[in-house]
């Protein structure tokens, strides 16, 4: 004959597989919630990068010909010696 289960003899064997479970969870979760916090990450960095392209947009100019990032008020690169016309 079988002996009779005791109440805490289920949860006690069930104990390690739901720490286990609960621990892979919190991994996946750590995981995703860093990816989520990178791309947020990434998303603010070009939007400040616009940012301030839109700021510096009437300060600068590039060259027509080597693309050098120039003054506005510059006649002449010092890069190729192109003359602004």
């Amino acid at each position: 004959m079988t002996e009779p289960r005791r109440r805490g003899d289920l949860a006690r064997r069930l104990v390690a597989p739901a720490g286990a479970l609960a621990a892979l969870a919190t991994a996946v979760v750590g995981w995703w919630s860093a990816v989520v916090a990178l791309r947020w990450a990434r998303a603010a960095t070009h939007v400040a990068r616009f940012g301030l392209r839109l700021v510096t947009l009437r300060a600068y100019r590039r060259c027509p010909d080597c693309l050098r990032v120039l003054r506005r008020e510059a006649l002449v690169c010092r890069s190729c010696g192109a003359r602004r016309g």
